[in-house]
């Protein structure tokens, strides 16, 4: 099935609700702590809510096999760019840049849109890459930034509410659980809110922006090619070994890998004193340049697979 003309739609959508956004915050509709706030509702609830409720479908053999699979490909992918970009960015002057690399907007952006697009069956293979990445993030992404082991944290990982909604959900799925239809309806409600309320906060973010310091540090565009292009390409071609019939996990995954720099580059750089704004100018202009990057990829993907 051609998802390309739904996805790019789905793109169009987006740009025009971040275009709202960027002109709300710049006309002064709601400020920092409104989008902070929201921030951490899609983040701490929403995002888990959309995972959860994905493993309530009911369990299949064929389901739990592709589940694997998605876990399987999430830490392939996961190993590669950490290789590749240990490789191009081995300098420690980079490793902002090769901390945007290696981590996706898989929650906040890959979430939302592969629900929205492909539909909140499509979010049951996509949870397994976004609880690797936590995973990994605040980990080996912790070690990246500050070079000491000691303050990996497990228990970040562990506390984080994406991980637990996704164990929750693994539950749920295999031990056959059945949720009463209120529940799943009600999970099914928030969840639909998710796509225009990540969009506000990215728009808003833009406004944020400062194009003059972007101007004295090209550097970020190298992390940024990473991010963006090089390995969601790569990952496509590892996809391109998968059955045909894998069809809907195969776009989901790409469509999630492909997404921008992971705004927990901005929370890691803050907690450990370091460079904050360039950190948060690869955020927001990889989610701007997503706009093009994604549905390009996937058109793409159409003529490799």
């Amino acid at each position: 099935m051609n998802y390309v003309p739904l996805l790019t739609e789905k793109i169009a959508v987006m740009f025009i609700i971040i275009f709202l956004g960027f002109f709300l915050y710049r006309r002064k509709f709601y400020g920092e702590g409104f989008i902070k706030g929201c921030s951490r509702y899609i983040a701490s609830v929403i995002s888990p809510i959309i995972i959860f409720n994905s493993f309530t479908s009911g369990y299949s053999a064929e389901k739990s096999k592709s589940l694997l699979l998605s876990m399987s490909m999430g830490i392939v992918i996961m190993l590669f760019s950490i290789i590749i970009t240990g490789i191009f960015l081995r300098d420690r002057k980079y490793r902002i840049e090769r901390f945007g690399s290696i981590f996706s907007n898989c929650g906040f952006i890959g979430i939302p849109l592969v629900s929205a697009t492909f539909g909140p069956e499509a979010v049951f293979y996509t949870s397994p890459l976004v609880a690797i990445s936590t995973l990994f993030c605040w980990t080996y992404g912790v070690y990246l930034i500050t070079g000491d082991k000691s303050l990996m944290s497990l228990q970040k990982v562990i506390k984080n509410p994406s991980v637990i909604a996704f164990l929750a959900g693994m539950a749920v799925f295999y031990l056959r659980i059945p949720l009463p239809y209120i529940i799943t309806d009600a999970m099914k409600t928030i969840s639909d809110t998710v796509f225009m309320i990540s969009s506000l906060i990215i728009g808003a973010s833009l406004a944020d922006v400062n194009l003059k310091n972007i101007k004295n540090d090209l550097t970020i565009f190298i992390g940024i090619f990473f991010r963006m292009v090089l390995i969601p390409v790569t990952f496509m071609f590892i996809l391109k070994l998968l059955p045909e019939e894998l069809y809907l996990l195969k776009y989901a995954l790409l469509v999630t890998m492909a997404t921008p720099v992971g705004a927990n580059i901005s929370i890691i750089t803050t907690m450990y004193g370091e460079d904050r704004e360039k950190a948060g100018e690869m955020v927001c202009i990889s989610s701007l340049l997503c706009i093009i990057t994604i549905p390009l990829i996937v058109t793409l993907s159409a003529y490799v697979w």
